[in-house]
């Protein structure tokens, strides 16, 4: 067995502020600072330059990263990057921010078509450094070995997954997430949520995965709500972050699962962004799940709620699934049919949701791969499912 993981993680509140000792120590003098139009515009990414200028280190910021990545971002990204001479690439935000980089050092380093490096398929050698710095809890893509993006020309998701995926180094401040709005907080910590779950029941999740999903599974669930009701609260937004961040090790070993491989088409068909679209499968598709892997998923339960030690599993199950619904309920995640589209629409595409799915492979790990009639009668139930 071969665990995954980055080459060194610096913690703590002033963490951003040690990347120019950690770039001179390592030799790097022109890297390439890539982040959204949110961060860019905040004082966030001032926080993070400052130190680097007055260490004389000869950056350059890229402010146009897109959420949900595309092969066409990734070209304006590329094309960018070529203008410089850079050697290492920092990736300051989020998930899309963190997989942009990640997409940008796989095609630079291998070229091709972005088809070609699609799992199965894994590009190996040496890649171009990705030193991620997250500014919020969710996606985990700084400790994982993949990343993911949409193709512009038909909106099937890529997928790059491989040890060139993984970050050269990981800088966790907390503090940077001081400025992001309690909505967006509750989606991405959710989807945390939901790599660690799923990392627990894939059918790969080994000692080490476990060990990692349940313990994020036990900082998220227990953080999400104070960290949403105050945006203050310092103690659980670094637990969020750690959590975040462990639960990114689970997945990257174990592999996601039924929630992923369902996500991922929806998110295609109806721009529904990534992190809010497995948030609103959550109960509906662990309800189903549940049903087949009851001692594993009586585990989780008892990992969120300790109250349950002494019930039995299947109703510890049936208790997980009430609290991951009042969890979605009690942060403000809309239902899938409170959303701006059409049932009819939907129900007309649900064949190909289900075809698109299956194709994504991770259904596949899942302890009992559901038939493609099954997958279209838990879309349906998804459309159906309140909280």
């Amino acid at each position: 067995m071969v665990f995954l993981s980055p080459c060194k993680i610096l913690f703590g509140s002033i963490s951003s502020e040690k990347i120019s000792t950690f770039l001179k120590e390592s030799g790097y003098s022109h890297p390439l600072i890539i982040t959204d139009s949110f961060i860019g515009n905040s004082p966030i990414l001032k926080n993070l330059t400052e130190p680097l200028s007055i260490s004389g280190i000869n950056y350059v910021t890229y402010t146009d990263i897109e959420i949900e990545p595309t092969t066409d971002s990734i070209d304006k990204l590329r094309a960018f990057y070529h203008l410089g001479q850079f050697d290492i690439i920092i990736a300051l935000g989020g998930g899309s921010v963190i997989d942009s980089a990640k997409a940008l050092s796989i095609m630079e380093s291998f070229g091709g078509d972005y088809t070609d490096w699609h799992i199965p398929n894994t590009p190996t050698g040496k890649v171009i450094p990705v030193l991620s710095v997250p500014t919020i809890a969710g996606s985990g893509s700084e400790t994982t070995n993949a990343c993911v993006l949409r193709s512009s020309l038909d909106q099937s998701i890529i997928i790059f997954a491989s040890d060139a995926c993984i970050s050269s180094a990981v800088f966790i401040d907390h503090e940077l997430t001081m400025s992001v709005p309690s909505t967006l907080l509750a989606v991405t910590g959710i989807d945390a949520l939901t790599h660690a779950l799923e990392a627990y029941t894939s059918i790969l999740a080994n000692d080490f995965s476990d060990m990692f999903a349940l313990e994020a599974v036990r900082l998220l669930s227990q953080n999400l709500r104070p960290a949403f009701n105050d945006p203050t609260n310092m103690s659980a937004k670094k637990s969020l972050m750690i959590g975040s961040m462990i639960a990114g090790y689970a997945f990257s070993n174990a592999g996601l699962t039924l929630i992923h491989g369902m996500s991922g088409p929806i998110s295609a068909h109806f721009g529904i962004p990534h992190a809010l679209s497995n948030a609103i499968l959550l109960p509906t598709l662990h309800r189903y799940c549940a049903n087949g892997a009851t001692s594993k998923y009586a585990v989780l339960a008892r990992t969120i709620l300790p109250r349950l030690e002494n019930e039995s599993d299947e109703t510890a199950c049936e208790e997980l699934i009430k609290e991951l619904s009042a969890l979605n309920n009690e942060l403000q995640i809309p239902t899938l049919s409170s959303l701006d589209i059409n049932e009819s629409e939907y129900v007309s595409v649900l064949d190909t949701l289900a075809d698109e799915a299956l194709q994504l492979g991770l259904i596949q790990n899942c302890p009992f791969v559901p038939s493609h009639t099954q997958i279209v009668d838990l879309y349906k139930q998804c459309w159906s499912e309140k909280w």
